[in-house]
């Protein structure tokens, strides 16, 4: 019986080879080739395969899980695959943008004795008593001075209307359609009459092209989907700009209520085209917005129904001065004689001299290195808050600058408020945390913060229906419908004179609408202001 037990034993511990399952080897994670830039941030679009983890793409990509589920609120619900994560890109060869400050100099070292300024510069007159400046050797090549005088815009006009009392009309969705129409560069959309039947036809692969338009047009269908479910009655129609002369010549807009397009100023290479178009709406006082082009500004006089949606340059430095006015105590204005941005220097100037008395102009040279920052010494404050302005959009010159201005700031503790130009969001070697650490501001049209909560669900939605990541074509083709078609709701097909009272959540604008001169259109006044805190965020205020 022995042998016998001894055999059923060794059967029971002992399992062949081939039975055994393989250990399960995790799916690789690969760096994605696609990439989105989204407000000057670049991302991966990363397609989570089968099997792949949280932890094995963070690792990867080397950010943490946490940012993983800040930037993609979808990953609430469990990662799955097929889901597709927009990843911060984070440039491993470099350390994260935290700033490092100069080393403070020897404690043995003495402030130098006051002396008087480089003596080609000439101070503003100071009203209170003069504080000890740093001991510097005259610089001739460094100056304050005035730039040269050259004409170009410095305000912006309004026309100052008559105030006019609106009233809501009452509006019933069974008796009122709105007919509105896109009229957009492209020739793949058909004219479909249902939002439901345009947005089954768009994610049948519309939507995969690389076509900015095509962006702006799914956009426009989320808004209008919106408001057709908060219930409002619209007709839809679609039509491709380059059929204009066919649209004009058949009258097929004449029975329309809103026209949103032409989105550029020529047409078909044909300066005219926008013209006479302009001419066929006025004469059937047909809404004509422009959604996208910034010169169509030019065409405001004389067209009393055309809507100009980006705002110009002059509103957007009105709005980054706001917080300038005489009781300001240093006002610096930098600026680089390239002769490139000469009239945005004027500009500048200008508006600065009708809001301040304590203005300095200087001309920064980037070649001069530490001499620029004892100069700049020389013109702030140390116990008042320094406003400082750079009108120049050199990367070279902001990079050497913020530098120079943080050593300033954070070494000697000077109060520094910096004013900057929208282009500096796209600078790729400027350290950012100085943009932090000197509260930089910016002015610009059109900003998304992602942070807020109706601009997450656009996104979520904008993945879920075309399988990618929204544009700022997407954002503004929303914003646009969103804004006029409630205007119309709202106040009916007069709607014009009651747009300073349509106070709406836009996902990336603010929305502000004046005529510009007599029986002339409406342009938008409204800009964002951007602010780089010490936090290291970056708030639409």
């Amino acid at each position: 019986m022995k042998p016998a037990i001894f055999i059923l034993l060794f059967l029971c511990l002992w399992r062949p080879s081939w039975g055994q399952q393989p250990p399960v080897q995790p799916v690789p994670v690969e760096t994605s080739s696609e990439q989105v830039r989204i407000s000057g941030q670049l991302y991966y679009i990363h397609l989570v395969l089968k099997k792949q983890t949280l932890y094995s793409i963070s690792r990867h990509y080397g950010v943490s899980i946490e940012e993983l589920k800040k930037y993609n609120p979808q990953l609430a619900e469990g990662l799955k695959e097929g889901d597709r994560l927009a990843i911060p890109v984070v440039k491993k060869e470099q350390t994260p943008p935290v700033h490092t400050p100069p080393p403070a100099p020897p404690a043995e070292t003495k402030k130098p004795d006051p002396v008087a300024p480089p003596a080609t510069w000439t101070p503003p007159p100071v009203v209170d008593k003069p504080q000890p400046q740093p001991q510097l050797q005259p610089q001739p090549d460094v100056t304050a001075v005035q730039t040269p005088d050259v004409p170009g815009p410095t305000r912006c006009t309004y026309l100052e209307e008559e105030y006019r009392e609106c009233t809501a009309q009452a509006y019933d969705p069974e008796k009122m359609t709105y007919r509105v129409a896109l009229l957009l560069p492209f020739d793949v959309i058909p004219s479909l009459n249902t939002i439901a039947d345009t947005l089954k036809e768009l994610t049948a692969e519309r939507l995969r092209a690389s076509d900015n338009f095509i962006e702006f047009y799914a956009g426009a269908l989320l808004a209008m989907e919106d408001m057709r479910q908060k219930g409002f009655s619209l007709f839809l129609s679609v039509y491709d700009v380059k059929n204009l002369d066919n649209i004009l010549q058949q009258d097929l807009l004449r029975h329309t209520d809103l026209v949103i397009g032409p989105v550029y100023t020529t047409l078909q290479n044909d300066t005219t085209s926008l013209e006479k178009f302009l001419g066929y709406a006025r004469e059937r006082q047909l809404p004509v917005v422009s959604p996208l082009d910034p010169k169509v500004e030019n065409l405001l006089p004389g067209n009393p129904t055309l809507f100009q949606v980006p705002p110009p340059m002059c509103t957007q430095q009105e709005r980054l001065l706001r917080n300038i006015s005489k009781r300001t105590d240093r006002v610096l204005l930098i600026y680089e004689d390239d002769g490139n941005e000469t009239a945005l220097v004027n500009d500048y100037k200008a508006l600065l001299e009708a809001r301040t008395d304590s203005l300095t102009v200087f001309h920064y040279k980037v070649e001069k290195g530490l001499a620029v920052r004892d100069t700049l010494l020389t013109m702030l404050r140390p116990d008042r808050q320094n406003h400082i302005v750079v009108a120049s959009n050199n990367e070279a010159l902001v990079s050497d600058f913020t530098s120079n201005l943080s050593y300033i700031q954070s070494i000697l503790k000077y109060p520094i408020t910096l004013y900057g130009q929208a282009r500096w969001r796209n600078f790729e070697n400027v350290d950012l945390s100085f943009f932090h650490h000197m509260n930089l501001h910016l002015a610009i049209p059109f900003y998304v913060d992602y942070r807020h909560e109706n601009v997450r669900q656009f996104v979520l939605r904008y993945r879920l229906q075309f399988n990618r990541e929204p544009s700022q074509y997407a954002f503004q083709g929303y914003d646009v419908p969103f804004y006029f078609l409630n205007a119309l709701r709202t106040y009916g097909k007069e709607f014009a004179p009651c747009l300073s009272n349509m106070q709406l959540n836009l996902l990336q604008g603010n929305y502000l609408f004046r005529r510009t001169a007599p029986g002339g259109g409406y342009l938008n006044t409204g800009s964002c202001m951007v602010r780089y805190s010490p936090d290291l965020t970056v708030k639409r205020q």
